[in-house]
Formats: C-alpha cells, structure tokens, sequence
C-alpha cells in the first residue's frame, strides 16, 4: 500500500482505488496480528468476496480453495485494509495469492500437457513394436518358405521351382 500524505501523485488509468482519509483514520503501525475474525473485511468489499477465508486458503497455498472462494474476482481496492483492525495487508496477500494461482494453473497445464505427449508418446512405441513384430513373422515366414524351397530343390537333386 503506497502511502503519501500528499496529493504529488497523478491519478492515472493505472490507478484503481483512491482512499480519502483523515490521519487517524489511517494507520502508521504496519505491525500485522493475528486474524481476528470480525468479518469487517467482508462487510466493505465491493466484489462480496469472504477475505478471512481468503487469507487463510493464500496462506496455506490451497488453490482449491481459493479458486472456490473467487480470489481472482478481488479487484484489489485495499477496502479491507482500511478497515483491519490487525493491520493485515490483505490486498498485498492477495495480489501475492494471484500470482502464485496464476503459476500453478499454468504448472498444470503444462502438466497436463506432458501427459497427453507421454501417452501419445507410448502410442506410438506400441504401434512401432507391433509393427515390427508383424515384420518379423513375416520375415520369418519368407525365410522359413526360402529353406522349405531349398530344402525341396535337394531333394529334387537341384531342381529350381
């Protein structure tokens, strides 16, 4: 959270969010406690999202549970962290949380990816081996017609068919 008690900044396309608030409204101690559990987070956010089981799935790295709870719907205002009364930089975990998500999907998907080459991959093999088993026995049965052949011309005293 940038913080700068002054109006230097510009507001640009890039600005998502702009809190006006009086200094004791804002907070100067960025010491982070424990999650209490107030729900005041859940009560400010504009997506209606549950920040408090948000926080909880980011920090246990759950990409189950934070796609289920909607961590990519969070705008990332900074409502929530206005309002913690534990100074827990939730929108930074979040935008944190977002990243991480992003990198596993993607984990999986090449994942998945690799696994479908691998399956294709083993394909391909057993079709190479069966037919190279077909191109054995068919050697095999041309050379074991050629000696039958040559078998008969010894007999026939060298006769050719």
């Amino acid at each position: 959270m940038l913080w700068n008690p002054s109006d230097d900044i510009p507001v640009t396309k890039g600005t998502n969010c702009i809190i006006a608030a009086t200094l004791d409204e804002v907070r100067a101690d960025y010491t982070e406690w424990p999650c209490i559990r107030c729900g005041a987070c859940a009560n400010v956010c504009p997506a209606r999202l549950q920040p408090q089981e948000l926080l909880i799935a980011a920090r246990a790295r759950d990409f189950a549970a934070l796609d289920a709870l909607g961590l990519m719907e969070c705008i990332e205002c900074g409502c929530c962290d206005v309002v913690c009364p534990s100074h827990i930089p939730l929108t930074e975990i979040f935008r944190r949380a977002k990243t991480a998500y992003r990198a596993h999907v993607r984990n999986v998907e090449l994942s998945a990816e690799s696994e479908q080459r691998h399956l294709r991959r083993e394909e391909r093999r057993r079709a190479e081996a069966e037919q190279t088993k077909q191109l054995q026995e068919q050697l095999k049965g041309g050379i074991e017609a050629a000696v039958e052949r040559a078998r008969r011309r010894r007999e026939r005293g060298g006769d050719t068919d």
